[in-house]
């Protein structure tokens, strides 16, 4: 089964995607479960329940904290609401339950390595390993990035790496803000676990693949190239 981790509504600030879209793209990819992840809110995924009821949706939301930005995943909206009323800061004071998963969204991208927090190596970034239960290897505007050279081009090889000597899972998905790049990075888990609540075990076990579309890595990558001759 497929799905896309990291998609942003209208009901995020910076996001032009209409919940009729994803729900329309969705169908058309015949894909069994849908996720929202909106900065710092659950009110997609709320609206997302309330329009489409027959649809499976998985809540979700990515936090901007001290040593970057997260995804939280879980079928409890009270949960994630909580996070949201702690006002939370830092990915440490994050709680953490059997009924949620998280993933650490785009890490170790150029503005942490170059800023000066010091969560991007050495002990902190073991102990920030230790807190969650996933990184974010593949993401359709990092596959920008790395086709720009603002990324390196080993990138994702560098965070598969990193799951493996941590023991964490690996996933992809588009942070789509727009429809244009839904779905162009996306994570399969086992069929058994083809809902909602099976995509937060499968995270939480380390059973998830990261994916991405090579065709849209190749016409992105062309296109750049071409842009660059003129």
């Amino acid at each position: 089964m497929k799905i896309d981790l990291h998609v942003h509504s209208e009901f995020s600030p910076d996001s032009r995607f209409a919940l009729d879209e994803i729900s329309t793209l969705s169908e058309q990819y015949e894909l069994p479960v849908i996720c929202i992840t909106d900065h710092d809110s659950v009110d997609g995924c709320l609206k997302m329940r309330e329009k489409y009821p027959d649809l499976k949706v998985l809540p979700g939301m990515e936090l901007g904290l001290a040593e970057g930005d997260f995804l939280v995943y879980s079928l409890n909206i009270d949960l994630l609401k909580s996070m949201l009323n702690k006002k939370i800061k830092s990915v440490f004071d994050l709680p953490r339950s059997p009924e949620e998963a998280l993933v650490w969204a785009h890490p170790l991208t150029r503005r942490f390595r170059e800023s000066d927090s010091p969560f991007a190596e050495g002990e902190m970034l073991a102990k920030v390993m230790d807190h969650i239960d996933g990184l974010e290897v593949y993401n359709s505007k990092i596959l920008i990035h790395v086709t720009l050279g603002q990324e390196p081009a080993g990138y994702a090889e560098n965070l598969i790496q990193l799951t493996r000597k941590f023991g964490k899972a690996a996933v992809g998905g588009s942070d789509s803000h727009q429809f244009y790049n839904y779905l162009k990075a996306w994570t399969r888990v086992p069929p058994e676990l083809a809902s909602a609540a099976g995509v937060v075990e499968a995270i939480k076990k380390g059973l998830t693949v990261p994916e991405y579309d090579p065709l849209y890595y190749q016409r992105l990558t062309d296109y750049l190239e071409k842009s660059a001759r003129l």
